[in-house]
């Protein structure tokens, strides 16, 4: 009941609102001749879109609302119920996602270390090359694949392409059975079929992605750290327009900005900062910073020369 309430409405209302906004602006994209709203281009919004239609979904396969028939015997909130067994299975599937989106959105949190922030950039200009890869290893999959079915064999973990394939991205992950691998090097061309798979696939693929990774991070690492300052200042520009005007203005009423500065007893300065104070023996200095010259301030008075 809080997920729905605490974030399910506020994400509807939010979606809502953007939706409305890009309507009254005619901002869409077409993707064919589906047109998309524009807002939908940030991957933020584009999560809490398919968030809110998740948590809709699990509304509808709430076990809870299904159980309240029989609150008097099991309790008011219970999820064990006749009536909810059909919708448990369901309802598990979307929690599972609802929960995989809620992390996404925490990876927000990482502009509080520009470290941290940092490595996420990175991670994200890398992905391309991990796409490249899975590319290449479906399409030696389905060809390896296709291949090894056209042999007369009598193994099950070959008995069709579906199975082969299965099987191929088992072996290509580490995670085929190795007493499986006995059937087969009892059949000499499927043994040379896979040991060709595997050479090409795991030594080689494997190899170069590791390559590809090396040189994109090492093209974006001088830079990643001012990738990362530049995001934080986006995701605090974003944050800004949700702030409320009244709210707004309280701030800045409380930051005092128009007051001038005092940069030493009876030294006013200029406006426009945060004063923020320190011990006088934390930056010792024995040439005073800011100099001083009496006399007039036209500028068609020369300064006087320093001794």
């Amino acid at each position: 009941i809080f997920i729905y309430l605490g974030s399910m409405v506020p994400l509807f209302i939010g979606q809502t609102k953007q939706l409305i906004k890009s309507v009254k602006s005619g901002n869409f994209n077409r993707i064919g001749v589906v047109p998309i709203p524009g807002y939908l281009d940030d991957w933020k919004q584009a999560v809490n879109l398919c968030l809110v239609l998740i948590l809709l979904a699990m509304v509808s396969q709430e076990p809870i609302f299904y159980c309240l028939a029989a609150k008097e015997q099991l309790g008011l909130f219970s999820t064990k119920c006749p009536e909810a067994a059909a919708q448990t299975k369901a309802y598990s599937a979307l929690s599972m996602f609802a929960m995989g989106l809620y992390w996404m959105l925490v990876s927000d949190l990482t502009i509080l270390s520009t470290r941290v922030s940092a490595f996420v950039l990175v991670c994200a200009r890398v992905l391309p090359e991990l796409g490249l890869f899975l590319v290449a290893l479906a399409f030696l999959i389905v060809n390896f694949a296709s291949s090894i079915c056209a042999l007369d064999l009598d193994n099950q973990d070959f008995r069709n392409i579906p199975r082969s394939a299965l099987t191929l991205w088992e072996i290509s992950m580490n995670m085929y059975p190795t007493e499986h691998f006995a059937e087969i090097e009892s059949d000499a061309m499927l043994m040379l079929a896979v040991s060709i798979f595997i050479i090409i696939a795991i030594i080689f693929l494997m190899s170069l992605l590791v390559a590809q990774l090396n040189g994109a991070y090492q093209e974006v690492y001088d830079d990643m750290a001012g990738y990362a300052r530049l995001n934080r200042g986006k995701v605090i520009c974003d944050t800004m327009e949700q702030v409320s005007q009244k709210r707004w203005e309280g701030f800045l009423t409380s930051l005092r900005l128009d007051t001038r500065l005092e940069f030493n007893e009876g030294d006013i300065g200029l406006a426009g900062g945060i004063q923020v104070l320190e011990p006088a023996s934390a930056n010792t200095t024995t040439v005073d910073m800011i100099r001083r010259f009496g006399g007039s301030t036209s500028p068609a008075m020369q300064w006087p020369e320093e001794e």
